[in-house]
């Protein structure tokens, strides 16, 4: 297998910030980006590893961090399927070779097949495909999904997945190791009323944490955290007394962190009766992780005593149905900076008939909560998105972090820098060319708008796309993502010193 080296293309700039320089760099340009998904999955502390693919064939692209410079683009070869809907699911990255997972659906046989294929670092494959796992179905919309976790810890990967036996449901996990040997299997009941299942997480150990509730009524409504792990048989039930006491509505939109005392935090909005469509405050629910002990439960209502904090946030920005928390951060004396984005997608339908989806992407909210959980700021960043599925990936934000302190880059018309908040025009599809990539920060409770990367007026398009934002996990202030240079996309780098 040769390795198709491509060449390099590099712009650089930096950006003063409060005393902290702000630099980006882009690098290897993405071939034929707009026939083929790409996305990036892995890294080590020196590479990049990124999946890309069409219907009919996967590649495997490695970059270098420091320059980003594509070292090798492998051609995964995967056995022809008489099948539709071919789905990668994951991607493992050893000192010698890789493995490579992915579903599709077969038509024959009724059901969801899981393969695993190996190959070297030289992009040899190794051995023929191993089916790992199945999921029945009438459809390939019924046929359920995979979730494959890799357990370094102990040496294996893991397969979870649901299944329903004689009207009873289960959570099935099967383990393996790493040549895709099946070890043992696990098949945990989730009882007779397993509950309605408002959010799931998974700790680092891979156990999963179901929040659910009794009943979809509000009437004696029982809420409890369900831990299902890979090491026991048997699920530990823990009761949320706050919330089963309390007359708390939660969304179903949560985010989830492990701590550094190895306690797993769920957090999720919740409102009340006297405002039921929008969130008042922010719950969260700690677990120890090693006990499975319930550790603290905690209401944070969003309000700070000063009316002159919010930045003029509105009802718009804490709708239930859009107040998205997107990050939690940690800051200085075991504080916490929560961000919510403002994220609602509507259809647009004509006599009837639907003809796209069509989302509004707002504002950015940051609640800012000192170590007894009590909210000491909020701040708005004004934002306003709204797009069709095609420009979709325009949209949003993405996040960089330095010594406690938060920078949100997104896509902004450069005239809306010079304007109050009020009025700000709307950055539609049909304006994404009009665009400059700006970085937004709060300082003294103020909000800061610059420009980092600018372009010529009436020039073509040169954006990010923040939804590709991939973090360097051993550089806070280092982050990933795609940008787009009039028809060209290139592998941007964007960090701080």
């Amino acid at each position: 297998m040769k390795y198709l080296l491509i060449p390099l293309f590099c712009i650089a700039s930096v950006v003063n910030i409060s005393a902290q320089t702000v630099h980006f760099y882009s690098g290897a340009k993405i071939p034929d980006y707009d026939s083929m998904s790409f996305r990036m999955f892995e890294q080590d502390s020196t590479s990049l590893y990124a999946i890309r693919y069409d219907k009919k064939d996967y590649f495997l692209d490695i970059y270098e961090k420091e320059l980003l410079k594509n070292e090798a683009h492998i051609k995964v070869p995967l056995p022809p399927k008489d099948s539709i809907q071919y789905s990668f699911e994951n991607l493992f990255v050893f000192k010698d070779n890789f493995s490579v997972f992915y579903s599709y659906f077969d038509e024959k046989n009724l059901c969801k097949k899981l393969e695993m294929l190996n190959f070297k670092r030289n992009g040899e494959k190794i051995g023929a495909a191993k089916l790992i796992d199945t999921s029945g179905g009438k459809n390939a919309r019924k046929a359920g999904s995979f979730s494959i976790l890799n357990s370094k810890a102990a040496k294996e990967f893991l397969s979870y997945g649901y299944k329903t036996v004689k009207d009873s449901t289960y959570i099935n996990i099967n383990h393996f190791d790493y040549t895709g040997t099946k070890t043992r299997t696990q098949n945990i009941s989730l009882g007779k009323d397993p509950g309605y299942e408002v959010y799931s997480a998974f700790d680092d150990k891979w156990d999963l944490y179901r929040l659910t509730r009794s009943r979809l009524r509000n009437k004696n409504v029982k809420w409890n955290v369900i831990v299902y792990s890979p090491s026991s048989n048997t699920p530990q039930i823990i009761e949320l007394k706050q919330l089963s006491k309390d007359t708390i509505s939660l969304s179903g939109r949560g985010m989830s962190y492990v701590d550094d005392h190895d306690q797993i935090n769920l957090l999720l909005p919740y409102t009340t009766p006297s405002s039921d469509k929008n969130a008042v405050g922010a719950y969260i629910v700690q677990i120890d992780t090693k006990s499975y002990k319930l550790v603290k439960e905690v209401a944070i209502p969003f309000k700070t005593g000063s009316s002159g904090d919010s930045d003029n946030a509105d009802n718009d920005d804490f709708s239930l149905s859009s107040c998205i928390p997107m990050q939690i951060i940690t800051t200085a004396n075991n504080g916490l900076r929560i961000v919510f984005e403002s994220r609602l997608r509507t259809t647009t339908t004509y006599y009837g008939i639907k003809l796209q989806n069509e989302f509004d992407i707002g504002d950015i909210i940051t609640v800012d909560v000192d170590s007894n959980y009590v909210a000491k700021q909020i701040n708005r960043i004004k934002k306003k998105q709204h797009t069709n599925e095609e420009k979709f990936q325009f949209t949003g934000y993405a996040p960089l972090t330095y010594k406690g302190k938060s920078y949100f880059l997104y896509n902004e018309l450069p005239r809306n820098l010079q304007c109050p908040p009020d009025e700000m025009k709307k950055v539609n599809s049909s304006k994404t060319d009009e665009t400059v990539v700006i970085y937004a920060t709060i300082d003294s409770g103020k909000v800061q708008r610059n420009i980092l990367i600018n372009k010529p007026p009436k020039s073509d398009t040169d954006a990010i796309f923040p939804g590709s934002v991939f973090r360097d996990k051993n550089k806070r202030q280092v982050i990933y993502l795609l940008r787009k240079k009039e028809t060209d996309m290139y592998l941007t780098k964007i960090f701080i010193e």
